[in-house]
């Protein structure tokens, strides 16, 4: 069996595209287009800060309402760049086999089906190594779909480019 390299990955858009799509002016649906995150492969290299975990459950424990839930988070940002997106993955740890082992579907590792998910940010923010964004993340499932997750990220940052502290609403179908 020979080995196929993965495909190139591509590049995460800037929330200002919409403004011009091969000549359009899409803008008019720039906000329905970003309600629903990105399921995608994501380049390593547009990550600007290291992983934060957001949730831990143990999965022969876990309940059903335990999967509604709200999270705090604190990203610092590795590097001077962009914030535009927040990327999410989960990793899965089998501890109870003979040997530990990790699933993991994090972008700094090879890509699986799971991909990762992109939630665009309203704002484009001008961060630097060492700045900090806080925040809450809160997931559950829709009331007329529970195959559809309401996902709602309240974001705040206050570093030398500005002071953003807004709340977006996503939905996973």
């Amino acid at each position: 069996m020979s080995h196929r390299p993965h495909p190139p990955r591509p590049r995460l858009l800037r929330p200002a595209v919409w403004d011009n799509v091969y000549g359009f002016d899409m803008s008019p649906i720039r906000k329905l287009a970003m309600l629903e995150p990105l399921v995608d492969v994501v380049d390593p290299d547009q990550l600007v800060s290291g992983d934060t975990e957001l949730i831990r459950f143990d999965l022969h424990k876990v309940t059903k309402a335990d999967l509604d839930f709200t999270a705090d988070f604190e990203i610092v940002f590795d590097r001077n760049d962009h914030c535009h997106a927040l990327v999410m993955h989960f990793d899965t740890i089998f501890s109870a086999c003979h040997k530990p082992l990790t699933l993991t579907t994090s972008a700094r590792n090879q890509p699986t089906h799971w991909k990762q998910t992109v939630f665009y940010l309203d704002d484009e923010i001008r961060v630097f190594a060492g700045e900090r964004m806080t925040g809450t993340l809160s997931l559950k499932a829709n009331a007329e779909n529970p195959r559809d997750l309401d996902v709602t990220i309240h974001y705040k940052f206050e570093g030398r480019s500005g002071k953003y502290d807004r709340v977006q609403e996503f939905r996973m179908r």
